[in-house]
């Protein structure tokens, strides 16, 4: 099964130089048609039915590309058989002989993708006639900007191919010797041994593979070209040159150190020392030293954490923002996790038993209404309900008279009679009564008009929507007596995000979701990374490409981030 699947992976990577020359002005994929960058070539095999891939001078007779490149399966293929061609499209240049390869060591394999070893270096007969660019001494950081550059195909629906594109991207996650981007530019087949550049114009990566053929999905992965300086010092007959920048906080190594500027990693970055944190604290997280931010667990809802993370707890006063999104679980509820919780805190009792609220301490900020700091004697505790004082909607229940409202939900939370949400604080109002849980936005899912905020209701195809009535923008077509953004409908094949109305590409125009139920009648919520998306159901993928996922259709997309998922395992 690895075998199968890392072929697969490895086919979008070589494209044959008698494709057609590509006429579109779109992409690299969804990047620009590029003249300049002469020191990106591209590398022609002339033998053997022909392939095209790119690569990067980095000498004055040394180009740098990828491993893959320069074999056929395991077979290294001659140095005699290749061309460099300087040029911005293939059926023109200036062309230049081999006369060496160097490579990481031993024939290619499916290690070599997955280890960070697909690399390779070119030599040529006689002096190149563009100025080298110079190669990263330091290691790709989450959130990097990168420019990417190559002759590969630049859209998943045409073959084309032989004209050089570039476009922008960033470092998304980081594993041993190979990065991945995550944007709207990515690269396809032909691509293959092309640069990605820094901030400062060094080149950080060489482009290794994707993850389905017809590259729809915004995900491409790079050999990084730091821990291979001592071959390209070997190929180029001298170490590699360094110019010395001015610092400056663009996550790229200016003074040639091998480690990017000071004070500039983001929350979750990799970190080796506090200095190189935006947020002065690195720590061990799970085993891995990264970014931190420390915050106020007993000071709810302020804002400290950047959007998308929570502050988790650590001490008595002391949390850090964490990846992570808050549960249902109101103050007293049971739990087995902090995700449980609305707090995000799943506070142990000396009973046994776990139940959630607001971190909180005698000397600092006061629990809401109708709550105690519940210590049990430790310095630290959690704000829970007051036994002896009404509840407020959402607390705990177990009896009516325990809540203000004098009426307690079957689930075990206060709640009251209501005409639309703002009568639900923290709430929401379904079918004339406070449901746990919050109003959908327009664009999510729905199958009710009271699940949608007060001004939207259930509209053309399960999801919230205006009326015609309030008046359309200019980029919503009305449709039903419904407001609906232009573009695709869910389910629909689609490249990027812009192409849908719910702006969410995944192989197919998608919103996301929690649960099934939320999604609408057809589909089913499937996960897809970190987040779920609602997908078309009962669809199936089409084998091709010997027994790579080239499916049309959502699954065929969701395979293949199923297969990304499977791959970051096999990293770990």
């Amino acid at each position: 099964m690895r075998r199968v699947a890392f072929l697969c992976l490895l086919t979008a990577c070589v494209s044959a130089p008698s494709d057609p020359i590509a006429s579109s002005e779109s992409s690299i994929i969804n990047g620009s048609r590029e003249t300049g960058f002469p020191e990106v070539v591209a590398v022609i095999r002339v033998t053997g039915g022909g392939g095209l891939c790119t690569g990067t001078v980095i000498g004055p007779r040394t180009v740098l590309s990828a491993k893959h490149c320069v074999f056929d399966g395991t077979t290294a293929i001659s140095a005699s058989s290749f061309r460099i061609l300087v040029t911005d499209r293939i059926d023109r240049g200036s062309e230049f002989r081999v006369s060496q390869i160097f490579t990481t060591p031993g024939p290619f394999t499916d290690d070599d993708l997955t280890g960070g070893r697909d690399i390779a270096l070119l030599n040529t007969t006689t002096n190149l006639p563009v100025t080298p660019r110079e190669v990263s001494r330091s290691t790709a950081r989450r959130g990097m900007p990168v420019e990417i550059v190559g002759f590969g195909r630049t859209s998943p629906s045409s073959s084309a191919s032989g004209v050089k594109f570039s476009g922008t991207t960033n470092v998304g996650d980081i594993f041993v010797n190979v990065f991945q981007t995550m944007g709207m530019s990515r690269t396809c087949q032909g691509d293959s041994g092309g640069p990605a550049f820094d901030a400062v114009g060094r080149v950080l990566g060489v482009t290794s593979f994707g993850v389905d053929e017809r590259c729809r999905e915004d995900m491409s992965f790079y050999t990084e070209v730091q821990p291979h300086l001592a071959l390209i010092e070997e190929a180029l007959g001298t170490e590699p040159p360094c110019t010395d920048f001015s610092n400056r906080c663009n996550l790229a190594d200016d003074d040639c150190d091998g480690v990017v500027d000071s004070g500039c990693g983001a929350i979750g970055d990799t970190c080796f020392n506090p200095e190189e944190c935006s947020s002065g604290e690195c720590r061990a997280v799970d085993g891995e030293l990264v970014c931190v931010q420390t915050c106020n667990p007993e000071i709810a809802n302020t804002g400290e954490c950047p959007d998308s993370m929570v502050c988790e707890y650590l001490t008595c006063g002391n949390g850090q923002c964490a990846t992570g999104r808050p549960g249902a679980g109101v103050a007293g509820s049971p739990c087995s996790q902090n995700s449980d919780c609305v707090d995000f805190y799943c506070y142990p009792k000396d009973d046994g038993t776990n139940v959630c609220g607001r971190p909180c301490s005698p000397e600092g900020p006061a629990c809401e209404e109708g709550q105690i700091c519940l210590t049990e004697g430790f310095a630290c505790g959690a704000c829970v309900p007051d036994p002896v004082a009404p509840q407020p909607l959402g607390a705990a229940c177990t009896e009516a008279s325990g809540c203000v409202s004098n009426e307690c939900h079957p689930d075990g939370f206060c709640t009251t009679s209501c005409s639309g949400h703002s009568d639900c604080p923290g709430l929401r109002c379904l079918e004339g009564r406070c449901e746990r849980g919050t109003p959908a936005a327009e664009g999510s899912p729905c199958t009710l008009d009271d699940e949608c905020v007060d001004t939207a209701a259930c509209g053309p195809e399960g999801l919230c929507a205006r009326s015609c009535d309030a008046g359309c923008n200019a980029d919503e077509t009305c449709e039903d007596d419904f407001c609906v953004p232009d573009g695709l409908r869910l389910g629909e094949t689609c490249a990027v995000n812009e192409e849908c109305a719910s702006r969410i590409c995944a192989g197919t125009c998608t919103v996301l979701c929690t649960d099934t139920g939320v999604c609408p009648t057809g589909f089913e919520c499937l996960p897809a990374g970190t987040e779920s998306g609602c997908f078309p159901m009962g669809d199936t993928m089409d084998g091709g490409g010997g027994g790579c996922a080239a499916a049309g259709g959502a699954s065929g997309a969701f395979a293949a981030l199923v297969l990304l998922v499977g791959f970051r395992r096999r990293r770990d």
